[in-house]
């Protein structure tokens, strides 16, 4: 453990030594701690959707937005910075380059928080200096270094942790995001000397379910060169995600009395929705997927008491091959169930994607840039194929350019659990402030 700390102390070390050799961050690590201990205060719980066109708003969000988006007009006059009515927060910064075309460089993060758990009222607490050992967030309930939420606690040593009181989440996923890329944005308003090409800024709302890209104003952020500040701990980097597309299926049944049933043409939906499943090959079930292996998932199948049955089926892949070979065996099935079944009616109510593998469209200068963050800093990457999605794959999703997901300090997410590590999401913010300069040394 000791060398681990060791370790970790040397690289945060080499993160605020390197920052001072270029001139001392605009942003110091108390003044982000304030930061983020005034978002987790607001209540921006999201709430899902009910039907697939409406985007829900809560007044948690639209405090949180009006909140940063004043927060940032404070920073210069005349900043270029909007809030859409469906509240996402845009900032756009002009490049101080002269004389070299630059590409875009964008930065996104989301201001909601998970309705899975219990979101208010936050009270965090702050440990300075962590000497190891399970923390108390109540009576009753504790965060133990040997639980599968306390796992990361060993290598915060000596660290800031800020943890709740063990009845709401805290908001870390993503309020550590969004702490670094306001900050980012004070940077570059406020540090003369900080050289950057065109810069994009999004801090979207409702990522938590599922919609952060929905009402994206791609004129407003479109950036070339994506990094989305929502990633856990410190160093881990997404560079692939699945890509996520969904089918929904619905069977029409004809009713008759099983008796008469070839003569009157009786249609069983619920047998026609069975082996529509049944179809699918067994090598493709998501408990035989790992790595970079996708899968097909059907994951609903309900009853509308009319002799109706609606299957909902997940298809998930990272390799564009293997994802036109599950769409082959979706259009199989269905065509096999069909004829097996010539009395029921089939209608596809829905067959979207929902996000997309962002190594697709990603810009090829993403990984020197990062490469070049992590030896300026010192902090080493660990770069993750996420089998899930994220915001920048919600973008992706709507045609845009695809981008990785960067570390930002959180833990333990969507839990009463949850804690974030202040040095960690200052590392995040001096790392960013590399991928800016970066960017802006690019020939």
């Amino acid at each position: 453990m000791k060398r681990t700390f060791l370790i970790l102390a040397m690289s945060l070390a080499t993160v605020f030594a390197g920052a001072k050799g270029k001139g001392q961050p605009a942003v110091s690590q108390e003044q982000m701690l304030d930061r983020f201990l005034s978002y987790v205060r607001i209540d921006s719980q999201s709430t899902p959707a009910l039907s697939a066109d409406e985007f829900p708003m809560t007044e948690g969000q639209r405090e949180m937005a009006a909140f940063i988006a004043d927060e940032i007009r404070g920073f210069a006059p005349g900043i270029d910075c909007r809030v859409s009515e469906d509240c996402y927060v845009y900032v756009n910064i002009p490049s101080n380059v002269r004389g070299k075309e630059l590409p875009v460089l964008g930065f996104s993060c989301h201001l909601d928080v998970t309705p899975e758990c219990k979101g208010a009222p936050v009270k965090p607490s702050v440990i300075r200096n962590y000497q190891g050992g399970d923390i108390r967030l109540n009576d009753s309930t504790w965060l133990k270094m040997d639980s599968p939420q306390g796992a990361d606690l060993k290598s915060c040593i000596g660290k800031t942790i800020i943890h709740t009181d063990g009845s709401t989440l805290l908001g870390g996923d993503d309020k550590c995001g969004c702490s670094v890329v306001v900050s980012l944005i004070e940077s570059t308003v406020r540090d003369k000397s900080l050289k950057h090409g065109p810069l994009q800024f999004v801090i979207c709302p409702n990522e938590d379910v599922g919609l952060s890209a929905a009402r994206i104003d791609t004129t407003l952020f479109n950036p070339e060169i994506l990094f989305d500040i929502d990633a856990a701990g410190i160093g881990n980097i997404t560079r692939s995600n699945f890509t996520a597309s969904q089918i929904i299926v619905k069977f029409i049944g004809h009713d008759a009395h099983p008796g008469d049933a070839k003569a009157l043409k009786y249609g069983d939906a619920l047998a026609a929705a069975s082996n529509y499943i049944a179809s699918f090959p067994l090598e493709t079930r998501p408990e035989r997927s790992s790595g970079l292996e996708g899968y097909i998932h059907p994951w609903s199948m309900t009853a509308d008491g009319n002799n109706n049955y609606t299957v909902s089926v997940r298809i998930r892949y990272f390799d564009r091959q293997e994802g036109e070979k599950f769409r082959t065996y979706l259009d199989e099935a269905l065509a096999s169930t069909r004829t097996a079944y010539p009395n029921v009616g089939t209608e596809i109510l829905d067959n979207s994607i929902q996000y997309e593998n962002v190594a697709y469209t990603m810009h090829p200068a993403s990984f020197d840039i990062v490469s070049r963050a992590s030896e300026a800093t010192g902090i080493p990457v660990r770069f993750i194929d996420e089998r899930g999605g994220t915001t920048a794959a919600m973008f992706c999703a709507r045609g845009m350019n695809g981008g990785m997901c960067i570390f930002s300090g959180q833990h333990a997410i969507h839990s009463v659990y949850e804690y974030a590590v202040l040095e960690e999401m200052y590392g995040s913010y001096c790392f960013a402030l590399e991928l800016i300069r970066g960017t802006a040394a690019l020939k």
